[in-house]
């Protein structure tokens, strides 16, 4: 193996994290332009772009806080199981 356990396991990590910027920045997006495309098709205004916008922002919210369990519990699973010494 190219690299070892524990930095295969630092990389997965890490790259949750990094694309976690992506995901937040394209919920945000689909929310705001699919609202946009709802208020243009049923002509309400911007009302159904901001609500599609707050929806967006709640989903890429929602997205963080997944990552950020995911990480707490992987990292109070490597606390409590430290890996013997290689």
């Amino acid at each position: 193996m190219l690299l070892g356990r524990e930095m295969a396991k630092q990389l997965k990590k890490f790259g949750a994290i990094l694309t976690l910027g992506i995901e937040m920045g394209v919920c945000i997006a689909i929310g705001f332009f699919g609202g946009r495309y709802l208020a243009e098709e049923f002509d309400t205004g911007p009302w159904l772009q901001w609500v599609g916008l707050v929806f967006g922002i709640a989903a890429a919210f929602k997205s963080l806080y997944t990552v950020a369990r995911k990480m707490r519990d992987e990292l109070s699973r490597d606390s409590n199981h430290p890996e013997p010494p290689q």
